[in-house]
């Protein structure tokens, strides 16, 4: 692997492929800013564009893309307090803390040395990060620490999703499987005989994911404080309908439904009132996201099952994931009533 990795150096860092890496990297900080457009959304757009083109450029752009959309989500939420993607719900808490208190430019600076995509990961890395801190009780409200656990469980899951990607074909998450078919386009099939039969390409793009996140330090950042930042200085009156009109174009465009639109708007305006009542928006968040797993899964072992419920509680293996989640859930109630006495 380390002759490869060597061997595939000079081809990425021909000027170029370099030059590959930026622009992706660029455009993913512009798509991943601007609320209801996702990662997924711009490396689809941008796969057709790549017909024709070198593997290493192609794959060039992607892992700017990648990088750049997953930490360009975290800008709109350490700036405005709305998400620039689902991943960066996380990064909302103490951003826009930090933003209030006159320290946006260190937030994104802490977003960007962390890395940048997972929405399950960055909260479980803020919620672990929060329950070690000796502080717990500053999370929420501007803990630079909450913004660094969050934007470094996105990173850790870029990497990682890519990981069945490759080796097996199998996507890890939705910007994965719109890489596959990036693969795909340059006549590359994903699986195990990819890294024998094109070593140069798979650890080069390796090395293009290592260098965009690199290059994170140089186009986000402060640099990004001083572009995104101007945002803050438009009047109320003039972001909002902005903003509302990306949000429902993305929106709109996950399933060209209408009934997504009127979904969207309904959601919208009981969230208003929770938020009047000072009802946390994390936990309706991770329901929300853990929902559809939760019912997949279901759903898997019902049909491997037949249909019988009682397989679900058949061996002593589901005991001990039954016990554990139990103990997971009644641990924070345990601490609340330690602390009170």
């Amino acid at each position: 692997m380390i002759d490869a990795l060597i061997n595939a150096l000079p081809l990425v860092l021909a000027p170029m492929n370099l030059l590959a890496v930026l622009l992706g990297t660029v455009a993913g900080l512009v798509v991943g800013a601007l609320p209801g457009l996702t990662v997924t959304t711009g490396i689809a757009v941008l796969i057709p564009l790549t017909f024709g083109i070198e593997p290493l450029f192609a794959l060039g752009m992607m892992a700017g893309m990648y990088n750049g959309g997953s930490y360009g989500g975290a800008i709109p939420a350490i700036l405005l307090r709305i998400p620039g993607t689902p991943a960066s719900v996380a990064t909302t808490l103490d951003g826009y803390a930090m933003t209030q208190q006159g320290k946006a430019a260190y937030a994104l600076q802490v977003a960007v040395v962390s890395g940048a995509g997972g929405s399950m990961s960055c909260y479980l890395a803020y919620n672990d990060a929060k329950r070690r801190d000796k502080d717990p009780e500053s999370f929420g409200h501007g803990n630079p620490r909450g913004v660094a656990a969050s934007e470094a469980g996105n990173g850790a899951d870029n990497a990682s999703s890519l990981i069945p990607a490759l080796t097996l074909g199998i996507p890890g998450s939705g910007v994965a499987a719109v890489i596959l078919g990036g693969l795909l386009v340059q006549g590359l099939r994903p699986g195990p005989q990819l890294f024998q039969d094109h070593p140069d390409v798979v650890y080069g793009f390796m090395l293009q994911m290592l260098i965009s996140a690199l290059m994170l330090v140089l186009v986000g950042g402060l640099t990004a404080t001083r572009i995104f930042g101007q945002a803050l200085r438009l009047p109320t009156v003039l972001l909002a309908p902005v903003i509302m009109l990306f949000i429902t174009v993305g929106v709109y465009a996950v399933n060209n439904a209408e009934f997504d639109l009127w979904l969207f708007f309904g959601i919208g305006i009981v969230a208003y009132f929770l938020e009047k009542l000072g009802y946390p928006s994390a936990p309706i968040i991770l329901g929300v996201m853990l929902g559809p797993i939760a019912e997949t899964q279901l759903n898997l072992a019902l049909t491997i099952s037949g249909g019988d419920p009682v397989a679900l509680v058949n061996t002593p293996l589901s005991w001990l994931l039954i016990a554990l989640s139990v103990f997971i859930l009644l641990t924070p109630g345990w601490r609340y009533l330690r602390n009170r006495r």
